[in-house]
């Protein structure tokens, strides 16, 4: 008897999981909230109102900062560019640097609330980011050496793991041959930071209409041995 009320509720807990989990969520216009803790796969975002953290699926940066509790992934992320954790460090910043630049006008997120853990009081969600330009975040990312095909996965309507994780293991691929980004010689090229160009504060008050930044973005992309596609 005992075994079966602890059974009982562990089957309904998943099956309510299962349901929950099929249960896709899009936020349109979404807006990057400025935070220390922002890197390239993971940020703040307001989204209908309300502040979220959102993890990019399919995609892992390195860490923008070293020691503490990130010690031991810089040094798994670090060994996996095949480059020094220093390095490793290095390019984790242009990766928050791209990411913010990216977003600094409008975007979309897709979600179905899956728990990506996190230190924050607020719960951290995976997600899809789409840009304005109907671009994947994350495969921009991969594209150009700044990221890594590795993580937690899942599929939107109409898309299946297996082609998405395909997709992304050929940028990396890709990006490994063009030797870019961490895959590449520009690991050792000091950060440059990119301008703030987002149209409202992390309040939500106007700034007036976006900057376009893709010039000077470019430009410092360049400047570190990361180019387009």
């Amino acid at each position: 008897m005992t075994i079966f009320f602890k059974v009982i509720p562990l089957l309904l807990w998943i099956l309510a999981s299962s349901a929950f989990a099929d249960e896709w969520t899009t936020y349109e216009d979404c807006r990057l909230v400025e935070n220390e803790s922002n890197d390239g796969d993971s940020f703040h975002v307001k989204a209908d109102g309300k502040e979220h953290i959102f993890r990019l699926y399919f995609v892992d940066t390195p860490e923008a900062e070293s020691g503490g509790y990130v010690t031991e992934r810089v040094s798994e992320q670090a060994k996996e560019f095949g480059i020094s954790e220093k390095e490793s460090v290095e390019m984790g910043k242009k990766a928050a640097a791209f990411t913010r630049s990216v977003l600094s006008r409008p975007f979309k997120v897709t979600t179905r609330g899956q728990h990506a853990m996190g230190a924050s009081r607020l719960q951290r969600e995976y997600a899809f980011v789409t840009t304005v330009d109907g671009e994947d975040l994350g495969e921009m990312l991969v594209s150009r050496g700044l990221a890594r095909s590795f993580g937690e996965d899942a599929a939107p309507p109409r898309e299946t793991v297996a082609a998405l994780r395909s997709k992304y293991d050929k940028l990396e691929e890709k990006a490994r041959r063009d030797q870019l980004g961490a895959w590449g010689d520009a690991a050792s090229t000091p950060t440059i930071a990119l301008p703030d160009a987002s149209e409202k504060t992390d309040k939500g008050q106007d700034r007036g209409s976006p900057v376009d930044t893709s010039n000077i973005m470019q430009s410092a992309l360049d400047s570190m041995g990361i180019g387009s596609e």
